[in-house]
């Protein structure tokens, strides 16, 4: 087993609670909290005339939500702008008014539906107007917009009612503009120059079509979201459907979002968090069943295991706060895991190293899969912000920038750090691009057969630039209980006794399968070390869990080990190392000059001998290297000592899971809580059902993932105020 510093695990992140912002109307005001509606209520905290058709993007840094005009001000668009899904805040002038800079619109026309790309080094901002669909054009996203002095549709035999626009650019670059309204939806294909048509309109509706059309490309399929039924009847929602191409054929799937104290919910738009496969839904709905109660609504959408969408349920509060971050939510890696790694222009092909070289400067290629050969399998490490090294699994080399501009090698572990760092970025599909730090180049594959020279090249969005990395075997699992083997003796690290004695010294001893030998280990986020628990020891007089530790947080060499109460103290903290494929060094957390290690007195095989700090032996002698094994635990209840440890938030137990998996968590206020896993595209694979949950008391669910595949999964607890993540590894 590898052992190294894992991913921390998301912390649990907290929603504010359900309630209605009072605050002006005017397009000056803020929300202040991340309530749904998402974009501040109207004048005296009334909804009438309030904002409707959003469409949100993210541009120049901030992400923005562009509604239609107000009823009020009917002429004049505002963007309403957020670095974090937070607090979005309106231009204080409008974006685009119709009035002073539309010379077609009549006088009495409404600015509706505003949807807008980034192309050619220009904003376009698609909008109906008078019963003609028109285009206006800005070098900021804020504008002001300019509009192109016509209209760019007046009149289409396809599509009876022009209205209700949507630009969708292909990941393939060609652009697109759906359109349409009363029950008939149409796409035509647009010029590269954004104002002008290739060809003529086609009509795709899809079943129950009213109007609103949203489009997102998912792996290789089409979604489309759109309005269905009567405003005016309460029967108003939104339904989707999915289709091979552009083109279609549109197969309807179902409805997304239901009435329940709200109806309504329609006219939005979906948005996918650039390189990330990850999605948002802005959409507005009549608050209390009130159809002039209109808000906009921002909340996520969420991807079934089959490729379905989850049906959305509106809610009273909102998402979590989201900076653009360049590793995408609900990343998949595992720090200290073992990969395979593929190329998604040649998916049969593994990145490995040529003829399995141990020499400095070997090259890197595209192989045909040979098993379990070390040759094609890499250690992904988690590196300083956040970036990852490729260890060769087989040698202690690394990929590295090194030879000619943009080739690809092997390098022992004195290279400048930025030539052998990288940022794995999540991409659609549950593949990544690995971009060398601090540069826009990615690793290409040459091309598609064996023998390809793997390369850098400037990031262009194509298959032999994207990989999938498949976990072949695990690294560190925060919260996981681990057998901890000394190299040179074979033998466990263990409290002889099994005593809970504060001060207890720490020996080896042969492997007997007892909780004398079984350390929890978990990671301290504030730090990134880890804290070692002793899993048997819970001393009664202070009811603490029993910690590895060093007396006094000594920098002394040799200082023997001990367990004590656990204090969060930097003597109780631990670096975990790899040294090879196999065994790891455990360093005493601060320690400096040199830096200490966990060691075995002298070597000796002798049973009982005490484990002590020593010296960091650069020569890596067997009495300071280790084997951290991860043990699969039956037990379905946390220890004791965990449970008393147990903060509010999201614990998993056992973890890797092989059967049931014991859920614990702490809500943050009464309510109703779901449980749902997630698998590394973001699917649901498993869900349980909401259940109620009371503020500040721990609840216990168990779930059964026996029929889920070995690997990486997401478990997400939804409930009032809270969303929490965390990572699950099934092994089977």
């Amino acid at each position: 087993m590898l052992m190294f510093k894992p991913l921390p695990s998301p912390a649990l992140r907290a929603l504010l609670a359900a309630g209605l912002l009072t605050g002006a109307a005017l397009p000056a005001a803020a929300q202040t909290n991340n309530t749904n509606p998402i974009l501040p209520v109207g004048a005296n905290n009334s909804y009438t005339s309030q904002y409707g058709d959003p469409d949100m993007q993210y541009f120049g840094g901030n992400y923005r939500i562009y509604p239609s005009a107000l009823a009020a001000t009917p002429k004049q668009f505002f963007v309403f702008s957020s670095p974090d899904m937070m607090n979005f805040v309106a231009s204080a002038t409008p974006v685009f008014d119709l009035g002073p800079n539309c010379s077609w619109e009549s006088a009495n026309a409404q600015g509706t539906a505003p949807s807008l790309v980034l192309a050619n080094g220009t904003y376009y901002l698609y909008f109906a107007a008078d019963g003609k669909i028109g285009v206006a054009t800005s070098s900021s996203p804020t504008g002001p917009f300019t509009d192109s002095g016509a209209p760019l549709l007046t009149t289409d035999p396809n599509a009876p009612v022009l209205g209700d626009p949507a630009v969708f650019v292909d990941p393939d670059g060609t652009p697109y503009l759906f359109y349409g309204g009363g029950g008939r939806l149409v796409v035509r294909q647009l010029a590269t120059n954004m104002t002008s048509f290739v060809g003529n309109s086609q009509n795709i509706t899809p079943s129950n079509y009213a109007d609103a059309p949203s489009v997102v490309k998912r792996a290789n399929t089409y979604y489309l979201t759109y309005g269905s039924g009567d405003r005016t009847l309460g029967t108003y929602n939104t339904q989707y459907a999915t289709a091979p191409s552009v083109q279609g054929p549109w197969t309807f799937r179902h409805q997304l979002i239901y009435n329940n104290e709200h109806s309504g919910p329609g006219s939005g738009s979906m948005f996918k968090m650039p390189g990330c496969d990850e999605y948002y839904f802005t959409y507005q709905r009549f608050d209390n069943n009130v159809t002039n109660h209109r808000g906009v609504c921002l909340d996520h959408l969420t991807f079934e295991g089959d490729g379905t969408l989850q049906i959305l349920a509106m809610t009273n509060y909102s998402v979590d706060a989201r900076p653009l971050v360049t590793v995408c939510n609900e990343g998949t890696l595992l720090s200290g895991a073992v990969y395979r790694i593929s190329s998604k222009a040649a998916p049969a092909r593994r990145l490995e190293i040529e003829n399995n070289s141990t020499a400095d400067g070997a090259r890197i290629q595209l192989a045909n899969e040979n098993g379990a050969d070390t040759r094609q399998r890499w250690m992904v490490t988690q590196d300083v912000g956040g970036s990852y090294r490729l260890n060769h699994a087989g040698v202690a080399n690394r990929v590295s920038l090194t030879g000619a501009a943009g080739a690809l090698a092997t390098q022992g572990t004195n290279a400048a750090v930025d030539a052998q760092r990288f940022v794995m970025e999540a991409v659609d599909g549950g593949f990544y691009k690995i971009r060398l730090r601090n540069t826009q180049q990615v690793l290409e594959a040459a091309g598609t057969t064996a023998g390809s020279n793997v390369r850098l090249a400037p990031e262009n969005g194509t298959d032999a630039q994207r990989w999938k990395l498949d976990v072949q075997s695990v690294g560190i699992v925060s919260g996981g209980t681990y057998k901890i083997t000394h190299k040179g003796t074979n033998q466990c690290m263990e409290v002889p006794l099994n005593l809970y004695d504060r001060g207890a010294q720490i020996s080896q001893y042969f492997d007997n399968g007892n909780d004398a030998q079984r350390w929890i280990i978990t990671l301290d986020a504030a730090t990134n070390a880890y804290k070692l628990t002793h899993r048997g020891a819970l001393d009664p007089t202070s009811n603490l869990p029993q910690c590895l530790e060093v007396p006094n947080n000594s920098n002394a060499s040799p200082v023997r080990l001990q367990q004590y109460d656990d204090n969060g103290s930097p003597a109780q903290r631990w670096l975990i190392t790899n040294t090879d494929l196999i065994y790891s060094k455990l360093i005493h957390y601060g320690t400096t000059n040199p830096q200490k290690v966990a060691d075995v007195d002298y070597g000796s095989t002798n049973p009982g001998t005490y484990i002590q700090q020593r010296d960091d032996n650069p020569d890596g002698v067997d009495a300071q290297r280790w084997t951290f094994q991860l043990q699969y635990d039956a037990r379905l209840t946390l220890p004791t000592k965990a449970a008393a440890a147990l903060a509010a938030g999201l614990e998993l137990y056992p973890n890797p899971a092989q059967r049931q998996l014991s859920v614990h968590y702490t809500p943050a206020q009464t309510g109703s809580f779901a449980l749902e896993v997630l698998d590394v595209q973001g699917r649901r694979v498993a869900q349980l059902p909401g259940r109620p949950g009371t503020q500040g008391l721990t609840q216990q669910q168990t779930l059964d993932v026996s029929a889920l595949a070995a690997g990486v999964y997401t478990v997400r607890l939804t409930g009032p105020a809270t969303v929490a993540t965390q990572k699950l590894v099934v092994v089977q």
